[in-house]
């Protein structure tokens, strides 16, 4: 996360330590948050950090915790309300997040209202994102919030489509990007066991995009058909787009480390 004029890196091998660096990186404050790892079975720690506060959670275990920067202690929020496997901090009350269906076992959005009497409301948008084969794999992408603007968006990554929602999560715009493809390219096998897993590797068309004062920056995955080659193997490419209307605004190249 960042604010002002910090950045705020976690650490996966250390979970419990959130790193605040300012942007000239010259000083940097390590906070060694008190998890609790004892009490809760956790898998895959997350941090976010939105408004001087850190945002602590596992979709694999239904648990949001919430603790100010610069504190070691952080108090749970939400407990059993949803399970999920993505989260965007909306503002303080409010908590996007992409789930499973249990009725359709589809990919879903929806959101977590948390309010002081401890007692959470949940919002499935089940008509946000759209099947095309079977709605897990092929409805894969990445959830994003402007930190600036009340927007959320939400990119597919096997298809040339990203979502503009409102912090209520009402659909605002379905654009294109500039790739072609329009349907997910991809195979799907059924598994004896009732699961399903993709039979061979998917083309896949978008990365983690991020909104941010109403523009969403998205690493391409495919090269351009203009784009030199050498220019594409030597670089990421962020491709950028407005998301107030239809509208593709450029490219920018971030080099390799060499």
């Amino acid at each position: 996360g960042a604010k002002n004029e910090e950045l705020y890196l976690a650490n996966r091998s250390l979970p419990q330590n959130l790193l605040a660096v300012d942007s000239l990186l010259k000083k940097a404050v390590n906070t060694r948050i008190d998890l609790e790892l004892s009490k809760y079975p956790f898998k895959k720690i997350e941090i976010k950090v939105k408004d001087h506060h850190y945002y602590i959670y596992d979709g694999n275990v239904p648990i949001i915790l919430k603790g100010k920067v610069g504190d070691v202690k952080s108090k749970v929020i939400s407990f059993n309300d949803a399970f999920f496997s993505q989260l965007e901090i909306i503002d303080s009350n409010k908590i996007a997040i992409r789930t499973l269906s249990s009725q359709t076992r589809n990919l879903t959005l929806g959101t977590i209202l948390i309010n002081h009497n401890g007692k959470n409301q949940v919002t499935l948008h089940p008509d946000l994102l759209e099947k095309q084969l079977d709605g897990f794999f092929d409805s894969d992408g990445y959830l994003s919030s402007d930190p600036i603007r009340p927007t959320v968006s939400y990119i597919y990554s096997y298809r040339n489509q990203f979502l503009v929602m409102n912090h209520s999560m009402q659909l605002i715009h379905r654009w294109r990007t500039i790739d072609t493809i329009k349907i997910a390219q991809i195979k799907v096998t059924s598994l004896s066991n009732g699961k399903s897993k993709m039979s061979k590797p998917a083309l896949k068309v978008n990365g983690h995009a991020i909104i941010y004062r109403g523009l969403l920056f998205n690493p391409a995955q495919l090269r351009g058909r203009h784009e030199s080659l050498s220019r594409w193997k030597e670089s990421k490419v962020i491709d950028i787009y407005n998301t107030a209307s239809q509208e593709y605004i450029g490219s920018m190249y971030i080099d390799n480390i060499k």
